[in-house]
């Protein structure tokens, strides 16, 4: 090599290097004069300028990558990807890297990075001459603990903002029903751990399978000791205070539909199985028996002085048919009634097995419509997929 020959002089040392350098690398030294005196001088700043061992690793590891394919009836081919990939190894060998291969993996994984992050490694090893694979975890683990961090930040200034409706009591619970949203069991409260199993994951209480696995009771006992709101499961405020337009799935009432209490309906509104009579005065069978009798959908003999509309709410459910497709319905919400209804075209849909009872429903003024038989139904809700309901209906051309 020219520069380790002691036979020669720098004056001829920097002619020869003069003569080897490219049009950019001049560049580097045009106001340093070409002479013996300045050969060193003009051999290390060449040597800053170029000998970066890292980045001469990049270019010979990208090259090896980006050789072409070879076919092997190909013999000029072959020759040709063995002289190149033999000449890049031999460059690489010629860094003097201590460990290669970490060298390797970690060059691979920092390559993933989009140029922000990667900016940011390379920064923060730039005295570094071979990178290992143990600082680009260091770094990631500290990337996550930063984003983990600011995003925390972030949640924590937002203010959530409520409209406030003016109602009175019943009318503002029917609108409540009514204007079912998405944001039914959803809850911006995140702990640093689940306050039921005490796991640091940050799940919502009403997600936490210790919780779901309680019985009702239970639940109602833990959410009343820890003060959680009864609608959303949040420990930061009551139900009065609830942001929430969600209620409960089974009654619509204003509690979360894990804290509901099955109980049997009683009074006037209830549907009852009668047997039909000639006579004024029929006997009333148990409910849930079906046979060849009159079903009364909904009756009441009480007087309404209020002319106000009242809406049923309505909510979206999953279900899915007999071919594992997942279908999207809407359910009427009715808590007067005991009979579950499910139109024909639902039916259809789901590829439900109808068998066949003789049995009609009669509506108000003795309206009566013929049941086309009875179906088992299972639905589940579209934000947890763990809660799930299983009814027995009554299929109806139209509701």
């Amino acid at each position: 090599m020219i520069h380790d020959n002691t036979e020669l002089s720098d004056e001829q040392r920097i002619q020869y290097l003069i003569g080897k350098l490219s049009d950019k690398a001049v560049s580097v030294v045009s106001g340093v004069p070409a002479i013996g005196q300045n050969y060193n001088i003009i051999w290390n700043n060449l040597v800053d300028k170029y000998l970066d061992s890292r980045v001469l690793f990049s270019s010979y590891f990208d090259q090896i990558l980006s050789l072409k394919s070879v076919k092997c009836d190909s013999a000029t081919q072959l020759n040709n990807f063995v002289d190149k990939f033999t000449s890049m190894v031999s460059c690489l060998k010629a860094l003097d890297l201590e460990n290669l291969g970490d060298t390797l993996l970690c060059h691979i994984g920092s390559s993933k990075l989009d140029s922000d992050l990667r900016k940011q490694f390379e920064i923060s090893v730039k005295n570094v001459k071979e990178p290992s694979v143990d600082l680009l975890l260091g770094f990631l683990k500290e990337q996550v603990k930063i984003q983990s961090r600011m995003q925390s930040s972030e949640q924590d200034s937002r203010v959530s903002t409520v409209r406030t409706q003016q109602a009175s009591s019943s009318g503002y619970n029917r609108q409540s029903r009514g204007a079912y949203s998405t944001q039914a069991f959803m809850s911006n409260e995140k702990p640093v751990s689940c306050p039921v199993c005490h796991k640091p994951d940050r799940h919502p209480i009403y997600r936490c399978e210790k919780f779901i696995q309680m019985s009702v009771t239970n639940r109602h006992d833990f959410a009343s000791q820890k003060k959680l709101c009864f609608s959303c499961l949040s420990t930061s405020h009551s139900v009065k205070q609830c942001p929430s337009t969600g209620v409960c799935f089974k009654c619509g009432g204003k509690h979360h539909t894990l804290l509901h209490f099955d109980r049997p309906s009683v009074g006037t509104g209830s549907v009852n199985y009668i047997r039909p009579s000639t006579s004024g005065g029929g006997n009333q069978t148990p409910p849930g028996q079906v046979s060849d009798k009159v079903v009364t959908c909904a009756m009441s003999s009480s007087i309404v002085e209020n002319n106000s509309s009242v809406l049923l709410s309505t909510v979206k459910v999953v279900s899915t048919d007999c071919k594992g497709r997942s279908h999207e319905l809407r359910l009427l919400l009715d808590s007067g009634s005991e009979s579950n209804f499910l139109t024909e075209q639902s039916v259809r849909s789901l590829g439900l097995q109808v068998t066949k009872v003789p049995t009609s429903v009669q509506g108000i003024c003795g309206t009566s419509s013929p049941v086309k038989g009875k179906v088992d139904f299972q639905f589940k809700s579209r934000f947890d997929e763990n809660i799930k309901f299983s009814v027995k209906a009554l299929v109806v051309s139209k509701i």
